[in-house]
């Protein structure tokens, strides 16, 4: 399961930070820990898709935090508005669908009728516990202990 690997791979992060934080050319999309931070808050964060959009916020949660030590989640999201404006913050999450753009349903089939009514849904937070994000917290704070 894709979780199952996210979850591996952020305890490591989390254990070893000096692994990523330094900038590396070996590695292909994200040479250190700040770019895939940014990369996983600018493009998987506001994701429709409920799976993607909530492992990615367990993942930049907890891993937001190692960028600039001593900090959190909200304070790296408040630096960004500061750098880059809040419209670079809100355009991540306001949905480009809108009901012009609605497909029109011309089939019976099941596959059609639950992607339509997957477009006309409102996206819902998650109102269930994320077992995911508790035992990266509780890794964070193991080796992370707040002051």
């Amino acid at each position: 399961k894709i979780s199952s690997v996210l979850l591996g791979l952020s305890r490591v992060i989390i254990r070893k930070p000096a692994l990523v934080t330094k900038p590396s050319k070996s590695r292909r999309e994200h040479p250190d820990l700040a770019h895939f931070v940014t990369w996983l808050f600018e493009s998987n964060v506001g994701r429709h898709e409920a799976r993607c959009r909530t492992d990615a916020m367990v993942m930049f949660s907890c891993l937001a935090p190692l960028v600039a030590p001593g900090s959190s989640s909200k304070d790296w999201v408040h630096a960004k508005i500061q750098k880059d404006g809040l419209k670079s913050v809100t355009s991540i999450f306001e949905s480009d669908f809108s009901l012009r753009d609605m497909p029109e349903l011309t089939s019976s089939s099941l596959d059609d009728l639950t992607f339509w009514f997957t477009k006309l849904s409102p996206r819902r937070r998650q109102p269930h516990r994320n077992r995911r994000a508790d035992v990266l917290r509780q890794d964070s704070r193991r080796v992370h202990p707040a002051p």
